[in-house]
């Protein structure tokens, strides 16, 4: 990529989801049909990914709501990625133009 370019930066937003799944009681192993979606109900958080492609991105970021770390400190953490990401670009563009 021409590093005169900024790259985009592209979002997953989901909510977390909790099993409700009752214990098995009976001695016998849990089968992989007994975890399926069915259980899973939404436990009211956040989890954010980003990407910089929305194919194959390389180590995407992932910033999850949960009660010790609550909304407004993940929302924080985005900002300041956001910027130091938009930063880093710029500053990789003027190098370019630059040179």
């Amino acid at each position: 990529m021409n590093p005169s370019q900024i790259k985009n930066i592209f979002w997953d937003v989901d909510g977390v989801l909790a099993d409700l799944a009752k214990p098995e009681t009976s001695g016998r192993r849990r089968t992989y049909y007994a975890n399926s979606q069915e259980n899973m109900v939404p436990c009211g958080f956040l989890t954010f990914t980003s990407k910089t492609s929305h194919y194959g991105s390389p180590g995407p970021k992932t910033w999850e709501e949960n009660e010790k770390n609550p909304l407004e400190k993940v929302l924080a953490e985005m900002a300041k990625f956001i910027c130091n990401h938009y930063m880093v670009a710029q500053k990789r563009r003027e190098g370019y133009c630059l040179t």
